[in-house]
C-alpha cells in the first residue's frame, strides 16, 4: 500500500478552515466543489435569530356583541 492511502491529504482549499472546527474531509471537499452550500448553511443558522419575538396579546375583551349574537 502506498503511504497516501494510509494518510490521505488534509482537505484544503477555500473552506479548509472548516476542517479545523470539526468538519469532515468529505464535508470540506463538498463545500469546495459547491460553495453556494456554505451560503445556505449560514442563512439557515442565522435566520432564526433575525425573527422578531411575538408580543403577548392583551387580555382586554373587545367591544361589541360576540360572534354568536351578531
Amino acid at each position: 500500500m502506498a503511504e497516501n492511502e494510509l494518510n490521505p491529504p488534509k482537505a484544503g482549499g477555500q473552506f479548509g478552515f472548516m476542517g479545523k472546527i470539526g468538519a469532515t474531509d468529505a464535508a470540506v471537499a463538498t463545500l469546495n466543489d459547491q460553495p453556494y452550500l456554505f451560503t445556505i448553511l449560514v442563512v439557515v443558522l442565522v435566520a432564526p435569530e433575525q425573527k422578531k419575538k411575538k408580543e403577548p396579546k392583551d387580555n382586554k375583551k373587545p367591544g361589541g356583541k360576540p360572534p354568536a349574537a351578531r
